[in-house]
């Protein structure tokens, strides 16, 4: 318990240790948290350089306990709960909880990006998993290590640029579900069984946290899309036809965004959105 209590505090400063038992780095995860949802209620916020309550190496300190212990959480969730602990207790008028949790889930994050800053680490590839929604600290460090090590063994642009087609077809475009009876091109059929297929298999695999396997799926699913631009005319005479294959196209940039959003990707060659 006495070793619990002390570690709560760690790390007190930079190269500081890590709590070392399960007790300790929980603790010490939420007691930053509470801090520092406290300090943005209450209008706290650092600026700039400005952190007179170190509030950068508290959240340092959640980023630092949540990889070592494993702990993966959904962090919107976490801040949330707390949000609504201080709400119980105190009035903060005028607050729009929204913009705090996502402020607070920013911050937080801004400091796993600080730390991949340091290693030399690329920062597209946090982008575009972040651009995926994942709010996992954990989830996000395992994303990015297996596109990462992806990147350096395989061609990223078989992801990438199919992706990248399917976007820009698809921007500021409106949507509804596929009309299976509409879907009259052999391989629009094609891309709309793989895109149901390749669903499932995906989600399986990212419960797994088989994010090597996802990888190997997307870049098996981009010769079927390159497939489907080279031989289907998107923009049909027929504006059902036409909406209901921009619709299967908006399937197909889902599916990617399970994962990342690749377009967020710096890659020699390509322009992205």
């Amino acid at each position: 318990m006495s070793k619990a209590i002390f570690e709560h505090y760690l790390p007190r400063f930079a190269a500081d240790i890590i709590p070392s038992t399960d007790v300790g780095l929980i603790l010490s995860i939420t007691d930053k948290i509470d801090t520092i949802t406290g300090m943005f209620l209450a209008g706290k916020m650092p600026s700039g350089s400005e952190d007179p309550f170190a509030l950068k190496r508290k959240a340092s300190g959640i980023v630092l306990s949540v990889l070592k212990g494993e702990y993966d959480f959904d962090l919107t969730d976490l801040i949330n709960y707390n949000q609504q602990l201080y709400k119980e207790s105190f009035d903060f008028k005028g607050i729009n909880d929204l913009k705090i949790n996502a402020g607070i889930k920013d911050f937080i994050i801004a400091r796993y990006r600080f730390l991949l800053e340091k290693k030399g680490k690329r920062l597209d590839i946090l982008e575009s998993i972040l651009g995926s929604g994942c709010c996992s600290i954990l989830d996000i460090d395992l994303r990015y290590n297996a596109v990462e090590e992806f990147i350096g063994s395989e061609d990223i642009k078989k992801i990438l640029f199919p992706m990248i087609r399917c976007k820009n077809i698809i921007n500021k475009k409106e949507f509804e579900e596929v009309d299976k009876e509409l879907l009259k091109e052999e391989y629009e059929k094609r891309l709309f069984s793989s895109v149901n297929k390749k669903k499932k298999a995906i989600k399986d695999l990212i419960r797994k946290k088989d994010y090597a396997s996802v990888l190997a799926e997307l870049y098996k699913f981009g010769e079927i899309v390159d497939l489907f631009f080279d031989k289907v005319l998107v923009m049909d005479k027929d504006k059902k036809v036409r909406s209901n294959r921009v619709s299967l196209i908006k399937k197909a940039v889902d599916l990617y965004l399970m994962l990342a959003d690749f377009s967020r990707l710096t890659v020699e060659g390509c322009s992205s959105m």
